[in-house]
């Protein structure tokens, strides 16, 4: 997976956040200073967390810069 860039606000480091809501469970990228979050993606199946299909979108989400 690739790595993840710092926040584009304020610069903080960015971790991967696995949240469980009432329609399953949720990935995003948030900034461990400003909270600033990614748009989240859900986990679908069998799908691993922090390694699978939606993890790897919210990485790539996090890390585009125009």
């Amino acid at each position: 997976m690739d790595e993840l860039k710092n926040c584009p606000f304020c610069g903080g480091d960015a971790d991967l956040i696995a949240t469980d809501g009432r329609y399953g469970t949720f990935v995003c990228v948030a900034c461990t200073i400003c909270d600033a979050q990614s748009k989240r993606f859900t986990v679908h199946n069998y799908d691993d967390v922090f390694a699978g299909k939606a993890a790897q979108k919210a990485v790539h989400f996090w890390n585009k810069r125009e």
